[in-house]
């Protein structure tokens, strides 16, 4: 039943990506009703956006309507002028945080991680800055020595919560907050790089960019598990096993020591380049560089949306999914609504290029290249 329902309400993703679909899908009891009250005052600042929607009606194709819609906006105590709205609306839910004490200039973040009390931020130079809840950025790893001027990849929490395991381009090291010590622990294997990191039961799986993946357990030397045809851009758990995804496509299990294809990047009606994936209830993501690919348990394609966007990474809170693309901000999908806002320039985004994003509390972390990190209150959402 969730797969009817997400595969329905995904069809609004067509509102910011302008994706027309296939006749087989999207099943909608109603076209949407857009508030004539708030059309009649004045159009909001936030969201603006040209759509083609294709509606269908048990299960036969009806007319296809050209439209602008614009999104309910709370407009309380906003001022008229749209210049002084924008700054009001940053003042309220934007938080920008340089990092002006790095030693380069490119100060980009590529990966981010947060538990309760701290969020970390790897950069494209190798410096991992820790940020507490009064936002002072800390140095924890300075660039240009012990991590080798080489790209922080991914930044994971231990699961018994004393350290950091991180992956660059050079190597995969341990960090100890308590200690500040630094270890390597891929020394023996050829292909230091890591593309993705997950730890199950005191396990660390890594793969390394020649698609060569390893595991890791407590005081032994690093176990090779498989060589993929292509590199490994996600490994997590599904349906309780361990799942490997390519950037082919192509998804892979592990079990009792097994490995088996769940799906091959021939099964894809084109070629895709997968740029990761996420869990969303008991369906996959595949964010691509043609958009959202949402499969089912059988890996089924249940539908392709919004392939116009290269959709680099993705979130979830409580209540919404966010989706960080290249070129157009941010897509947020409300899982209780199934409505869609899109966070751009028009609504103080500094960057359409956003590499790197995560949940913290009530805050979404943004990458903002060379700009340093942005945060966001999700009550903002709540405003749209």
């Amino acid at each position: 039943m969730h797969k009817l329902i997400f595969a329905v309400s995904l069809s609004v993703l067509l509102i910011s990506c302008r994706t027309v679909l296939p006749e087989r899908e999207l099943f909608v009891e109603k076209p949407p009703v857009l508030n004539e009250d708030f059309l009649e005052t004045e159009r909001p600042l936030l969201f603006e956006s040209d759509f083609l929607m294709s509606l269908f009606s048990n299960g036969s194709s009806t007319e296809l309507l050209s439209t602008i819609v614009y999104p309910k906006i709370n407009h309380d105590f906003l001022p008229i002028d749209p210049f002084l709205r924008l700054i009001e609306l940053k003042k309220r839910y934007f938080l920008q945080i340089p990092i002006q004490i790095s030693p380069f200039s490119d100060n980009t973040v590529t990966s981010l991680a947060a538990n309760s009390e701290y969020f970390y931020a790897g950069t494209l130079r190798g410096g991992i800055y820790q940020f507490d809840r009064h936002l002072v950025p800390h140095e924890i790893i300075k660039p240009y020595n012990t991590l080798h001027n080489r790209s922080v990849t991914s930044i994971l929490g231990m699961d018994n919560g004393e350290g950091l395991y991180i992956g660059t381009y050079s190597g995969l090291y341990s960090y100890d907050p308590d200690t500040q010590n630094l270890s390597l622990l891929n020394q023996q294997v050829r292909d230091k790089s890591v593309t993705s990191l997950f730890e199950k039961e005191g396990i660390l799986y890594w793969a390394a960019a020649n698609g060569e993946v390893f595991s890791l357990s407590t005081d032994s030397s690093p176990f090779f598990v498989h060589k993929f045809s292509s590199s490994v851009k996600r490994i997590l758990e599904y349906q309780n096993n361990i799942v490997f995804a390519l950037s082919d496509g192509s998804i892979y299990s592990l079990s009792d020591h097994e490995i088996t294809a769940l799906i091959i990047a021939e099964q894809h009606s084109t070629v895709i380049t997968l740029n990761d994936i996420m869990k969303y209830r008991d369906m996959l993501l595949l964010l691509t560089g043609d958009g959202v690919i949402v499969l089912d348990q059988s890996m089924k394609i249940l539908g392709k949306y919004c392939s116009d966007s290269i959709v680099l990474k993705g979130t979830l809170s409580e209540k919404y999914i966010y989706f960080a693309t290249h070129s157009s901000g941010i897509i947020v999908y409300d899982t209780i609504s199934k409505d869609i806002s899109l966070w751009d320039l028009k609504m103080g985004i500094s960057s359409l290029n956003i590499p790197a994003i995560e949940i913290w509390g009530n805050q979404i972390i943004v990458s903002t290249p060379e700009k340093g990190i942005l945060l966001i209150d999700e009550e903002l959402q709540e405003k749209l």
